[in-house]
């Protein structure tokens, strides 16, 4: 158990560094040619899920979810018609594909999970 929870610590740490430098890199304004590419992608995709009638989420579970919980909200997630589309291994979650007008936020009053936010483009400044 002490492994994993190291193992998950460094994967923060990693994250965090990650996310550090690419702050100050976007803000010296150094351009970054696949930031371009993954935007057109993104925004590709969104126009793909609003044509197909379906929403992206993140789900983030609570550290101490059971597994049964979670399979849990996997089955609700199928049986409303969604797609399970990335389970993460450094923080306890998944990104789901939603159909439109199911009611994703209810997902928060589960107690397995910590929030449930709208998969969507991210800006720094």
């Amino acid at each position: 158990m002490k492994d994993y929870n190291i193992k998950r610590l460094i994967g923060i740490l990693v994250l965090t560094v990650i996310i550090t430098i690419s702050i100050f890199v976007s803000s010296i304004g150094i351009p970054l040619t696949p930031k371009a590419t993954i935007l057109s992608t993104s925004t590709s995709a969104t126009s793909n899920n609003k044509a197909m009638g379906t929403k992206p989420y993140i789900i983030t579970l609570k550290e101490d979810a059971s597994d049964e919980a979670v399979s849990g909200i996997k089955k609700w997630v199928s049986e409303i018609g969604g797609e399970i589309t990335s389970e993460y291994e450094l923080i306890k979650g998944f990104a789901v594909k939603l159909p439109v007008g199911s009611d994703a936020q209810a997902l928060e009053a589960h107690t397995a999970v910590h929030s449930v936010e709208e998969d969507q483009e991210v800006h720094i400044q």
